[in-house]
This record gives C-alpha cells, sequence and structure tokens, in this order.
C-alpha cells in the first residue's frame, strides 16, 4: 500500500511538471502574468550547466579554495522552477581548513539556493566583470557563494571554461565581498573570511 502511494504521488507530480511551461533559463525571470495560474519552468535547456559540473581547485600563495558544483534541476522558488547551478566549499589557509561545507553537497532541499552556492544567469557580454581573456559573446556563469562564517557577506563568482595544458580549467573573476546585513555607521563591517586576490583572474583546475 505504501508502494503505491508513492507511486501514485510520483506520478501527480510528473503529470503536473508536464503541463508547465518550460522556457529556457536565460528567459531569467517569471512571467506569471503570462501563466498566473500555472508555476514555470526555466530549464537548462542546452545542458550548459553540465559543463561546470565537478570538483574545482584555485592554490596560491599558501592558500586554496575548492569548490564542487553540480546541476540542480526544477528547484522550486515558490511561483516557478528553475535549474540551478549550486555547490559547496572548501577554503584553506597554509594547510589549515578555514572553512570547509563540501559534505553537504549531497543535502536534499527542495530550493537548491539553500546550499553555499548557486546561481545560474547566463551571460555572454565582456562588459560586466570579465576575465582578462574574455572573448565577446562566449557564455559565462554568474553565481553567488555565501561567508559561512560572515552569514551577512557573500561573493560573486562569474565562471568561464576554459583549457589549461589540456586540463579542463575555470577561469573565475570574483567579485569583492559585499555585505548584505545591515549595520550602524560606528560599527566595524564584518571581514570576509576569503582573503584572495580578487583583482586578478582566478584559476580553478578540475580534480574530479
Amino acid at each position: 500500500m505504501k508502494n503505491q502511494l508513492l507511486y501514485l504521488s510520483l506520478l501527480c507530480f510528473t503529470a503536473g511538471i508536464s503541463q508547465t511551461p518550460v522556457f529556457p533559463v536565460e528567459a531569467l525571470y517569471p512571467t506569471e502574468e503570462n501563466h498566473p495560474n500555472v508555476k514555470e519552468y526555466y530549464k537548462d535547456i542546452d545542458n550548459l550547466f553540465n559543463q561546470y559540473e565537478g570538483t574545482w581547485l584555485h592554490e596560491s600563495d599558501g592558500k586554496s579554495l575548492k569548490l564542487e558544483l553540480k546541476k540542480f534541476e526544477l528547484s522550486d522558488h515558490n511561483a516557478y522552477y528553475i535549474d540551478l547551478l549550486i555547490g559547496e566549499y572548501q577554503y584553506s589557509e597554509n594547510g589549515t581548513i578555514i572553512v570547509n561545507t563540501l559534505s553537504q553537497i549531497e543535502n536534499s532541499y527542495t530550493s537548491g539556493c539553500r546550499h553555499s552556492i548557486c546561481g545560474y544567469s547566463i551571460e555572454d557580454s565582456c562588459f560586466y566583470h570579465p576575465v582578462s581573456d574574455c572573448i565577446e559573446g562566449e557564455k559565462r556563469i554568474v553565481l553567488h557563494m555565501r561567508d559561512i562564517n560572515e552569514p551577512g557577506i557573500s561573493y560573486e563568482l562569474i565562471l568561464h571554461k576554459r583549457i589549461i595544458n589540456l586540463q579542463e580549467a575555470l577561469s573565475v573573476s570574483m567579485g569583492d565581498a559585499y555585505v548584505q546585513a545591515s549595520f550602524k555607521e560606528n560599527e566595524t563591517p564584518p571581514t570576509s573570511t576569503i582573503d584572495l586576490n580578487f583583482d586578478n583572474d582566478l584559476i580553478f583546475l578540475k580534480v574530479e
């Protein structure tokens, strides 16, 4: 009986999804006025996110940042579904691990943005925070990463696929940490945990 109920639940969910209007994730924003009674689905139709899945490692000046990224399909954002690129990370200095959320990559969430890293924006212009070898028209992914030790801080990562010495790599423009939480004028703002040179391109090699 329990298996029958599970089957019926999955059947109903599948039937609901099959009736959901599907748009490319590049459309970015839901148009509830077009489908007021149906949740839209913004799908990674071209499987661009798949190219970024895996474990990527940056090392410089005794510091390392490891990203584990994976595609998250049908993330439920209340008014719509959307495919995301999500992830977790580990940051170390001189062999000492400062932050490590990698074990949370398999956590099951209804919304993928409960992970430490998430995003879906696809850009093809070198106008905004390009890496030094940015190619106009190439597609790149914009992600946001939360500072686990300082909840009010997050980082912006813009990922460009590269091949370096025959190895898969990412050239990343990592934006300065910005403070989400408000603080009073006489208070000291929180300090970001990740101490990397954001002025330079960060190269991540694929290790898994």
